[in-house]
């Protein structure tokens, strides 16, 4: 059976210090926990590795296959609150293949099996900590570092592909959610990846975007011209 283990670990007395060196500096929770710990760890054996993986690719498909239903059957988007202003805009991006980058899944370990509590494919956080400060923490116990959740070098080269193959254009714009200090240091690293893959990444605000809806069609049998609701 594939095994998991949560054991106690020797907590770095600097790494507070280290990930604000990193750039990683919403560790520590408006109530006052902290986001990242190191007095505990989990080990997982290759076989739960090789299980996650398998699930969350499992996973992925059945998500997409959920996409595919809602695009393709009408009113499949009212019921994901789409608005109906950009379903249209859904709709050809998805006809289009337009490619994803990275997503994110919140899984629970429930009798050696992990079980899906949600998809953050919109917004896959807590990628400072998967990279930089694992990282880190590998390097300064002596571990390998061959099992790390995520190598921010695979994300730097899914970019240059995804360039290189004409499927994104040369210009990335980064846009964080306002007043949010974890967004705002995501963006940060997404913009640094962008330009290590060759991008030219620009950070810019969301109140600084300007949104323009498909025009209104007015009614063609309607000598008062009256637009469509």
């Amino acid at each position: 059976m594939p095994r998991l283990r949560r054991v106690p670990s020797r907590e770095r007395p600097d790494w507070m210090a280290q990930a604000d060196r990193l750039g990683y500096d919403y560790y520590r929770n408006s109530d006052g926990s902290f986001a990242w710990r190191e007095d505990v760890r989990y080990e997982f054996d290759a076989s739960a590795l090789a299980l996650i993986r398998k699930v969350t690719e499992t996973l992925h498909d059945l998500c997409l296959d959920v996409v595919q239903d809602a695009v393709g059957r009408e009113g499949g988007l009212d019921e994901f609150f789409i608005p109906r202003a950009v379903q249209d805009t859904v709709r050809q991006s998805w006809q289009r293949r337009d490619p994803f980058v990275i997503g994110r899944f919140d899984l629970a370990w429930c009798g050696g099996q992990p079980k899906l509590i949600e998809y953050n494919a919109d917004t896959p956080a807590t990628l400072p900590e998967s990279t930089r400060m694992q990282t880190v923490w590998h390097r300064r116990r002596g571990w390998p570092h061959t099992h790390a959740a995520l190598d921010a070098a695979l994300l730097t080269d899914r970019l240059r592909h995804l360039r290189q193959k004409g499927l994104i254009h040369h210009t990335v714009h980064i846009v964080p959610y306002p007043d949010n200090t974890e967004d705002r240091t995501h963006a940060l690293f997404y913009r640094q990846w962008a330009e290590e893959a060759g991008l030219n990444a620009i950070h810019c605000e969301l109140k600084d975007l300007e949104i323009e809806l498909p025009r209104v069609l007015w009614r063609q049998n309607d000598p008062r011209g009256k637009k469509n609701s």
